[in-house]
């Protein structure tokens, strides 16, 4: 069985993302998310519980990803981020072996809060960005890629009608 490591999670940033620079010259994003569930309390009133995770991207050697998420998202936005869990450990100053669990961050997306505008009402935008680039960029990578293949290889969707007729008889239906 292969491994499988992707998280998709979506809340409120508990703090303006915070955007360093490492020594290799590219940039890194840290951030934290609150995710708020509701719970049933034992007396019957339902209570928010919140959970946060601390999150971290960076920039990728074709695009400023963490700079572009840095600059796009403030404190209290909402937003969904996905990417995987990684644990990490370092030594704290009293000697002592710290593990910390973070969401790698590979896409987000900016979730927009309907905003009345003077003019035209309400407004619900969303923007998306990932590690390889804005949405636009990322569907023109998907467009080629699903670009039609010279080769002579079997389509990919088996369910397409090929023009090709099925024999088969009843006897050879396993029920």
């Amino acid at each position: 069985m292969a491994d499988f490591n992707h998280i998709t999670l979506s809340g409120r940033l508990t703090r303006d993302i915070e955007l360093r620079t490492m020594k290799n010259g590219k940039n890194v994003a840290l951030g934290s998310l609150a995710y708020n569930e509701p719970k049933l309390t034992p007396n019957g009133n339902w209570e928010n519980h919140a959970d946060f995770f601390d999150f971290v991207a960076f920039d990728t050697n074709t695009y400023e990803f963490a700079k572009k998420m840095a600059s796009e998202v403030r404190k209290g936005e909402p937003v969904v981020i996905s990417g995987k869990v990684s644990q990490r450990k370092y030594q704290n100053k009293e000697g002592q072996t710290v593990s910390v669990f973070e969401i790698i961050v590979r896409q987000f997306r900016k979730l927009a809060v309907p905003a009345k505008k003077p003019d035209t009402g309400f407004t619900n935008q969303t923007q998306d960005w990932s590690a390889a680039g804005t949405r636009e960029q990322h569907q023109a990578n998907l467009a080629n890629a699903n670009a039609p293949q010279t080769t002579n290889q079997a389509p990919l969707d088996p369910f397409a009608d090929t023009g090709n007729t099925l024999d088969i008889s009843d006897d050879d239906l396993p029920f």
